[in-house]
């Protein structure tokens, strides 16, 4: 399924939602901040989840049960997908790099890739023992591919750098060899 962006207010709702897990209109009014919106205001975007399908429903009678069909995970990795790709032309290393000068994370020296995981799988909240396994699957799952899709960058970088290397040599051995004729 093809994931589209929310806009603030329909995210605000899906926050609501996936924490709710599923409600009836009168629960999500009254799950709902301060101010809350008018009903119709929140039956308008409920109806705009349910188009673009983020949400699904269950008739009740006259009523209708909202629930997510989209995963607060999936909708993270849309998310962050959309973030590299704006920002940081797709280089996970480019974020993580952002993230270090912003002091937003602490530096990881000498870790590997199994390492990362475990350090983030600690970070996880404890939910639910099926839900929290799953999103430190998740978690691993989108390190790995971080991983993956950087590893070709250090490859070529690490090349880079050999020949920048190789290249300097021999201009400094023929600085030094003018330096001694002078």
């Amino acid at each position: 399924m093809k994931i589209s962006p929310l806009t603030s207010s329909e995210k605000e709702l899906m926050l609501l939602l996936w924490k709710l897990e599923s409600a009836f209109m009168r629960e999500i009014m009254q799950a709902h901040q301060e101010p809350r919106p008018h009903q119709n205001t929140i039956s308008t975007y409920l109806k705009i989840l349910v188009d673009k399908g983020f949400l699904r429903t269950e008739k009740h009678g006259r009523i209708f049960r909202y629930s997510p069909a989209i995963g607060k995970q999936d909708y993270l990795r849309y998310e962050l997908e959309q973030l590299l790709g704006e920002y940081f032309s797709g280089d996970g290393n480019a974020l993580v790099a952002f993230l270090l000068q912003q002091r937003m994370i602490e530096p990881i020296e000498e870790t590997s890739p199994t390492e990362i995981i475990e350090i983030a799988e600690k970070q996880v909240p404890s939910l639910e023992e099926e839900k929290g396994e799953a999103l430190k699957e998740e978690i691993a799952q989108f390190v790995r591919e971080l991983v993956e899709n950087t590893k070709p960058n250090k490859k070529k970088n690490s090349k880079k750098k050999k020949a920048a290397k190789s290249s300097k040599k021999p201009k400094d051995s023929s600085k030094n060899k003018n330096k001694k004729k002078g």
